[in-house]
């Protein structure tokens, strides 16, 4: 996982944020040079859950632009 960049996607359920955040927080101490994305900070339209095909290839596709080596995704409630 070094210098490896993991981007960190939140569907908008409640406390998923939370969740990814200290994911990445312990990654960020845990592994040296890793480069950590929240997408939902970037974009805030992709923190949705996806009603269809559509909108999820849309996701994925701002997801793969950035080129991550790691997606990590959360549910919560």
């Amino acid at each position: 996982m070094e210098g490896k960049t993991v981007l960190l996607r939140w569907n908008g359920k409640y406390n998923g944020d939370k969740f990814l955040a200290r994911v990445g927080e312990l990654l960020a101490q845990q592994v040296k040079g890793v480069k950590v994305i929240r997408l939902w900070e970037m974009d805030s339209t992709t923190a949705a859950i996806s009603k269809n095909g559509e909108m999820s290839e849309e996701v994925a596709g701002k997801m793969a632009k950035l080129k991550p080596d790691l997606v990590i995704a959360a549910q919560a409630d």
